[in-house]
């Protein structure tokens, strides 16, 4: 499922769910521009179109979730396996990862440990901000190679 850890691929599948599980192709250019906050011109939206017809669309269809009719301009969802449903989310402008916002609890958790003065809590909010960072991390790394 490592196919699922590009934002781009993310976006994809959730344009297409939420449209009936069809979409056009400028439909999903638009939302990834707005999801990466970029301008909408047209060098923007050729390097999308780009990446989506060299990369993302040929690797969605290559795991038989996505078909492409180049005719009619469409994106069209074929299968979407539940247990991929929850991979699904992509993170809104406004909105922040999962794992920074365990990292942030873990942080105010060693603060709390530390005014209390409770070993316990200082070793358990340790373990989950060193998790949290992990997470974080191993992220940026799968995204950067898919």
């Amino acid at each position: 499922m490592g196919f699922l850890l590009s934002p781009r691929r993310k976006c994809i599948l959730e344009q297409l769910s939420e449209n009936g599980g069809e979409a056009s192709v400028e439909e999903i250019i638009s939302r990834i521009l707005a999801l990466e906050n970029k301008e909408m011109n047209y060098k923007s939206r050729k390097s999308v179109y780009v990446s989506l017809m060299q990369t993302h669309l040929p690797r969605l269809e290559k795991e038989g979730i996505v078909r492409y009719d180049k005719r009619l301009g469409k994106v069209i969802l074929i299968n979407l396996p539940d247990d991929l449903k929850m991979y699904v989310e992509t993170v809104d402008k406004f909105d922040i990862p999962w794992s920074v916002y365990y990292l942030a609890l873990s942080i105010s958790m060693l603060f709390i440990g530390f005014i209390f003065n409770s070993f316990a809590l200082i070793v358990a909010s340790t373990i989950f901000g060193c998790s949290s960072i992990i997470n974080i991390f191993t992220q940026k790394i799968k995204i950067k190679n898919s």
